[in-house]
């Protein structure tokens, strides 16, 4: 079992052409073994940004987040980005850290298919994307972007032995692909929205294609 309790303040102010955003997050996990009982573990997070408009259509924002857990340890990671408007056009890049903490069930379940691992570490990640989004006759838009992760320490499940199964760490997965949205309203009473993304992901200690990670996926919404 898990459990998970949240909760998050913020606040926006506006001023000398940026905008600055504070947000707290607090959290409470709780899980169960099926032994020994319940594991706890409590998180804290801060978030600022703030986003610059130096110039005319030039957007310029940077984030950085803090985040502590009582059993994980703290770390600090980061956003970057920026965004040009020409007419109905906008040309946009980011780049950013990440990091997620492995489940508490990962690390405690112990059951009859299922070995706990209490030396899993934490996954980090390195991101960059760059897009273009352009608007067409002010009913569509259109949206491209190119995007590069890597992800160090990627959490997968892993046969130990017979039908038990343990979730260990297993290195580095590299993802990059293009995804493109395009969507809008022909009618007063309907919006359309549709999506393409093409995803490459490996892992690089087996050299093969990560699972679960589909090389196509398309969406399309009609409401």
């Amino acid at each position: 079992d898990h459990v998970q309790i949240q909760g998050e303040c913020g606040a926006d102010v506006v001023g000398f052409a940026a905008i600055h955003h504070l947000l707290q997050v607090i959290q409470h996990e709780s899980a169960e073994d099926g032994y020994t009982g319940y594991h706890n573990r409590n998180h804290q997070a801060f978030f600022a940004q703030e986003k610059f408009k130096p110039l005319a259509g030039l957007e310029l924002t940077s984030g950085a987040r803090y985040d502590h857990y009582s059993s994980g340890g703290t770390r600090v990671t980061y956003r970057l980005g920026a965004a040009q408007t020409m007419g109905n056009s906008r040309v946009r890049s980011s780049v950013g850290t990440g990091f997620k903490p492995p489940v508490l069930s990962d690390m405690f379940n112990n059951s009859a298919f299922t070995i706990p691992n209490l030396n899993l570490k934490p996954e980090t990640n390195t991101s960059f994307d760059v897009g273009f989004d352009h608007k067409i006759r002010e009913k569509f838009e259109f949206h491209l972007t190119g995007f590069l992760n890597q992800i160090d320490h990627v959490i997968v499940n892993q046969q130990v032995a017979g039908m038990k199964y343990q979730r260990v760490n297993a290195g580095q997965r590299r993802v990059r692909g293009i995804e493109s949205a395009i969507g809008g309203k022909p009618f007063e009473q309907l919006a359309l929205k549709s999506t393409l993304t093409l995803t490459r992901a490996k892992d690089q200690n087996t050299g093969k294609r990560a699972p679960n990670i589909p090389f196509v996926r398309g969406t399309f919404e009609a409401f």
